[in-house]
């Protein structure tokens, strides 16, 4: 869990953005609230895109219409993840 944390102070923003994946992979109240507070710290688009996928696999639901935003976005390293996720959520969901 340790490393998983450290990854949210990366320089590189792929890493920050797999890191939130891999917290929110982690379940639990603890997972949601530190997603949650690094919404206030997070400025790259392309790692919001894996904080807010975390979240939206959690089941918060603001979570997956910033992702709707994300993949609206006319730079494709942001709304291809964004797209993806969006229909792995959809795909999971009705399974």
């Amino acid at each position: 869990m340790r490393s998983i944390l450290r990854g949210f102070n990366d320089r590189n923003a792929i890493v920050r953005r797999y890191a939130y994946v891999a917290l929110g992979d982690a379940v639990g109240r603890e997972a949601i609230e530190s997603l949650r507070a690094r919404l206030g710290v997070e400025r790259s688009p392309l790692a919001r895109v894996g904080l807010f996928a975390a979240l939206a696999e959690l089941g918060e639901v603001d979570a997956k219409q910033a992702l709707s935003t994300l993949a609206q976005s006319s730079n494709r390293r942001i709304s291809s993840p964004a797209i993806a996720t969006l229909a792995e959520i959809d795909e999971e969901r009705s399974a």
